[in-house]
């Protein structure tokens, strides 16, 4: 027996494409031309020479960081301000071209990330006349963490205490004003010090995560106003063993800390103050160095014109680049299997079988399906927003996964009665004609 359901119409379900104000297009004017440039480059969450990620139509992956060197070759800075143009990449020592091959570089805040940073504060009893200066200057390090209630840049701050052992005030969160609260809630603990356990705990408290679709990466930022007297079971080679390449900024006050120890276990940076006054301005500066660091990722996206099962050397350098250290390049190899080619335009749910994607689909009441748009080839970086003008529908969780990619979940929630349009046993879900890829 032939059992006919009921459809839920959606006559026309329209996907807005925005150009956002913030977001530019490829421009020359950012490519240093005077050699000035001293600069290392690498690349996440991968060692030399293994595979970048790629995925459909052809793209190729990778997320990079750019520092500043000095002469002698040691890290000084973050590069924040590159560009498409500023970046050169091979293919089998082949210069690619940045607009045929649709190059984009998404910045760190427009990746799905989460940047944990750890506050592990000594608040042992020799800091007793001086606790409120010293949440005051905690308080700056999250005032300055970008305006309105949340912190920017994926920033989630932990804040946890020590003396003789840890204890956790707050667990991971971007709340400005649940921070001030956590901070202003930190007492007076006991008389020893654990620097070197308390810091393996901090140490533990992110994971390093650099993929296609995520990144988390961290920062323990340990504050003291003595030295390591408790705890036995560990020494300054067991932190720095656990650390790793983890990044730790130490911050220490007053003439009893051990200063040499700090600036070795703080290889993002080690402040030394004299007096608890001095705290809120090297909190600020802390701050500004989150934000530089976070700044100096490039997630770099381009459609490769390989083709066929075939493998491939990559080469990224930068341009005008005077290192000639192994950190002026990163090199790796990717696999050409599966790619295809591709249209200008925007798509939903496009696929190598069906590279056109979809323009309507077929629902029952209580079904979802998952959305894509991609845009290929734009003028612009682009924005997605869903627009659904059929009570009987919704749309949730729409967000963008870089900017080659947005997302959305369609739902049908109601039955026929809410259609504008249908027959008697079923109806059409339009998602629209292909939008002009140039708005």
């Amino acid at each position: 027996m032939k059992r006919f359901v009921n459809k839920a119409v959606i006559p026309f379900l329209i996907l807005v494409l925005v150009l956002s104000a913030f977001l530019t297009c490829v421009s020359n004017d950012a490519v240093d031309t005077t050699g000035t440039r001293n600069y290392g480059i690498i690349r996440c969450g991968k060692v030399s020479g293994e595979s970048f990620d790629t995925s459909d139509p052809s793209y190729v992956h990778a997320i990079l960081n750019v520092y500043q060197k000095n002469e002698d070759g040691d890290r000084v800075g973050y590069v924040t301000d590159l560009t498409e143009r500023d970046f050169v990449f091979k293919e089998n020592d082949v210069e690619i071209d940045p607009d045929e091959s649709d190059l984009i570089i998404d910045e760190f805040d427009s990746i799905p990330n989460e940047f944990k940073i750890v506050l592990m504060i000594d608040n042992s009893r020799s800091i007793k006349s001086n606790l409120e200066t010293l949440r005051r200057a905690l308080i700056s390090l999250v005032d300055d963490g970008g305006s309105g209630e949340e912190l920017k840049f994926g920033q989630q701050i932990a804040i946890y205490t020590f003396t003789e052992s840890v204890e956790m005030v707050l667990d991971f969160t971007s709340n400005k004003q649940a921070l001030k609260d956590a901070i202003n809630s930190i007492e007076l603990g006991f008389a020893s010090t654990d620097i070197y356990g308390s810091a393996i705990e901090g140490l533990k408290l992110w994971d390093v995560i650099y993929s296609a679709t995520k990144v988390e990466d961290g920062m323990l930022v340990l504050f003291t106003d003595g030295k390591h007297n408790t705890n036995l079971e560990y020494d300054l080679t067991a932190v720095l063993n656990a650390r790793g390449s983890k990044k730790v900024i130490t911050v220490g006050v007053g003439s009893e800390i051990d200063k040499e120890e700090l600036e070795k276990l703080g290889n993002e940076g080690s402040f030394a103050v004299s007096s608890f006054g001095e705290l809120s301005d090297k909190f600020s500066k802390i701050q500004q160095k989150i934000r530089y660091y976070v700044g100096s990722f490039y997630w770099v996206h381009y459609l490769s014109p390989k083709r066929g099962d075939g493998r491939y050397s990559l080469e990224i350098s930068i341009k005008n680049n005077r290192n000639t250290e192994s950190d002026a390049t990163v090199k790796g190899t990717f696999g050409s299997k599966n790619f295809y080619s591709v249209m200008p335009g925007v798509f939903i749910n496009d696929s190598s079988d069906n590279r056109d994607g979809i323009e309507e689909v077929f629902l029952t009441k209580g079904e979802t399906l998952d959305l894509k748009v991609h845009t290929y080839y734009g003028e612009n970086y682009p924005r997605y927003g869903w627009i659904t003008s059929n009570p009987a529908v919704t749309i949730t969780d729409p967000h963008m996964i870089s900017s080659i990619e947005g997302v959305a979940t369609l739902n049908v929630v109601d039955d026929l009665q809410r259609c504008l349009w249908a027959t008697s046993f079923w109806c059409v879900i339009s998602l629209g004609l292909r939008i002009p890829l140039v708005v």
